[in-house]
């Protein structure tokens, strides 16, 4: 089915089968149902639910509210204050821009608050294999707040950002900030199967340097690259530079 809204606020359900429904400037409830649905919301504060299925969800602009049910889900908050839950299943979270909560739930999933964004997060979507890519930063970046759930999850961590990555042996991918920018907080992070990866910018750094530092009897640690603060980690007692792994952009 091809369903599209039109003016005012819309329910759409798209049954079984391989859907494709469009909300539009309203505040829309689509509903995919079982089958491989793409899901947008367009403008508006939208409720998206792919249920069953490998589903592709976009948000649109607005506080939108995804959840992608069973199944590999891509699902992107696109601008705007969103929540968005994969549950069940590998799958592709991406915030966007604005102040995003986004839950991987159960799968190894790849979450992305607002390090992906336009075409970034596009071509990731269409590649459809949550694949790691890293990109350019967001300038103005809101914070995120990423939880990986269940599983082996890829969170990646920009400024200010809080990132929970639940049980599983998890990688938090930090991104270079700015002198002066909020540092990106991980809340639970365990040394014996969690992993650090800092993806730098070379032509701001040509010989970027990891630096990590914690006060006497604290159980928690600061990542510093070439000086600058851009993590600190919960849990992190013990961590040395390297088991920071570096990565160029």
């Amino acid at each position: 089915d091809d369903l599209h809204g039109g003016d005012g606020v819309d329910w759409l359900y798209g049954g079984d089968g391989a859907d494709s429904l469009a909300g539009d400037g309203s505040d829309d409830n689509l509903h995919g149902d079982a089958g491989a649905d793409r899901l947008s919301g367009d403008d508006g504060n939208d409720t998206l639910n792919g249920d069953d299925g490998k589903d592709m969800l976009a948000g649109g602009a607005g506080d939108d509210s995804l959840a992608g049910g069973e199944g590999d889900d891509n699902l992107r908050g696109d601008a705007g204050d969103d929540a968005v839950q994969g549950g069940v299943g590998a799958d592709l979270v991406v915030g966007g821009a604005g102040s995003d909560t986004l839950d991987g739930n159960d799968g190894n999933d790849t979450i992305w608050g607002d390090r992906a964004g336009g075409d970034a997060a596009a071509a990731h979507l269409a590649a459809d294999d949550g694949a790691i890519q890293p990109v350019a930063a967001v300038p103005g970046a809101s914070v995120d707040f990423l939880n990986g759930g269940t599983g082996d999850d890829v969170l990646h961590v920009g400024a200010g950002d809080y990132a929970n990555g639940g049980d599983g042996a998890d990688q938090f991918a930090l991104h270079d900030i700015a002198q002066g920018d909020p540092v990106a907080q991980i809340m639970d992070f365990n040394r014996h199967e969690d992993s650090l990866v800092l993806i730098y910018d070379p032509s701001h750094h040509a010989d970027p340097q990891i630096t990590v530092s914690s006060e006497a009897g604290s159980p928690h640690a600061t990542v510093m690259l070439d000086g600058v603060p851009v993590a600190q980690v919960m849990g992190g007692a013990g961590l040395v530079a390297a088991d920071v792994v570096l990565q160029a952009a």
